[in-house]
């Protein structure tokens, strides 16, 4: 007889400080965050903000400008990853000869966290590469231990662009000059905002994609907006959502009745039958397993990674669904109608469906008290503790209905 497995998800949501509120309410401009290495590009980055400031009209943010945002409580690094990370509308990565500062934790460079800060928030992010390093990346592939000192600094930058291409298969488009950067910043910034108003429009008149078109209230707003730890934010939402929505089987159930015709069974196929519900409550537990412990770590994405939208409320209404059968099988079974010798194990049939039932009630109670605690820290300004939720749908115990199940055949066989 099939048995659930013990499940266990643990997972955390860690993120930065949210940067000082008088830069939040500096401005409803986009803000443009510029991340490349300093001195080597320092006019290249003069013109850039020159051109987002002046010709479009957005906020630049360069951290040499006497108006990037300071917390005094925080490291150079830290301020720029967080600012990169929390208040950046769009982040345009620039990648020169120059692999630049390292961090002394990571040893990594300060533009690629800022670059990877972006990536884990979902910023969308334009990559403009140096020509020459561009024209070179293939040579430095086929022999990455080929001396190029006469070209970059430190091999690790072909290394980081590399990665940007084939691992995050991110476009890179490579320049020449400060005109060349600001011609296709232009272009694309233009057909952004293109896709902005085409979005506006779709939402305006209700051509919404089809995982979007019934989704209300909070769900749909965490999707459009897509703030600090939406991805389990949404999930919350979706699965409480889900669990609202399935009240009425909840309430049939609590109340003890369930509405519907008699399942009559004969007496001599009673014990299949009941058999044949158990191992359904089986493949329940090991569906939920599998949503919980694989669907929904790739739903929220890895670490550093945006979670992607349409699988996270895929998961929340697969999780529904799960939750809605559980109820169902508890009605049917206790619809059963059988005068046999084996009717009396029918009830106990029947409770352990509790143990499902609840068990997604309560995971849906716990992942939304996370992410609830999570949004007030960030609302506050404060960096919110690691939390942490375990997940554990234990084996479910047949013994008590086996024996009850022997002692029954046993009265049979001996009636005396």
């Amino acid at each position: 007889m099939a048995r659930i497995p013990a499940n266990t998800l643990t997972f955390s949501i860690e993120n930065p400080a949210r940067p000082p509120a008088h830069f939040q309410e500096m401005s409803n401009r986009p803000h443009v965050f510029v991340s490349s290495t300093f001195y080597d590009l320092k006019q290249v980055r003069k013109d850039l903000s020159e051109f987002l400031m002046g010709e479009l009209g957005y906020e630049a943010l360069l951290f040499e400008n006497p108006e990037f945002p300071i917390d005094p409580g925080k490291t150079t690094i830290q301020n720029c990853t967080d600012i990169a990370s929390e208040d950046a509308d769009i982040l345009i990565l620039i990648v020169g000869l120059k692999y630049g500062s390292l961090d002394p934790k990571t040893k990594l460079s300060v533009t690629r966290l800022e670059f990877e800060a972006a990536r884990a928030r979902g910023v969308p992010v334009y990559i403009y590469v140096d020509q020459q390093l561009h024209t070179m990346l293939p040579v430095w592939k086929q022999n990455p231990s080929l001396k190029l000192d006469g070209i970059v600094d430190n091999s690790q930058v072909f290394e980081f662009v590399a990665e940007v291409a084939d691992k995050h298969k991110l476009w890179i488009t490579p320049f020449s000059s400060a005109q060349d950067l600001i011609g296709a910043i232009r272009a694309q910034f233009a057909y952004r905002m293109k896709q902005g108003l085409k979005a506006l429009r779709a939402y305006d008149c209700g051509r919404l994609p089809d995982y979007l078109s019934d989704l209300r209230g909070r769900s749909l707003q965490l999707v459009l907006e897509k703030p600090r730890g939406w991805e389990y934010s949404l999930a919350a939402q979706v699965l409480t959502d889900e669990i609202a929505g399935a009240r009425g089987l909840r309430y049939e159930y609590d109340s003890g009745i369930s509405v519907g015709a008699a399942v009559v069974v004969p007496d001599s196929e009673c014990l299949g039958f009941v058999n044949g519900h158990i191992n359904g409550l089986s493949i329940i537990g090991n569906n939920i397993g599998q949503l919980i412990n694989v669907y929904l770590a790739e739903a929220v994405g890895a670490l550093g990674e945006p979670g992607d939208a349409e699988k996270i409320v895929f998961w929340g209404r697969s999780m529904g669904a799960v939750y809605r059968d559980a109820i169902k099988w508890a009605l049917q079974v206790r619809r059963i109608s059988t005068t046999g010798p084996f009717s009396s194990a029918v009830p106990m049939v029947e409770g352990f469906s509790i143990q499902v039932i609840e068990v997604i009630e309560s995971f849906a109670k716990q992942i939304t008290k996370v992410s609830s605690d999570a949004s007030t820290a960030f609302e506050l300004g404060r960096v919110p503790e690691p939390a942490h939720i375990e997940f554990v749908l234990d084996s479910i115990s047949y013994e008590p209905f086996l024996d009850h199940v022997k002692d029954i055949a046993r009265n049979l066989e001996n009636p005396g």
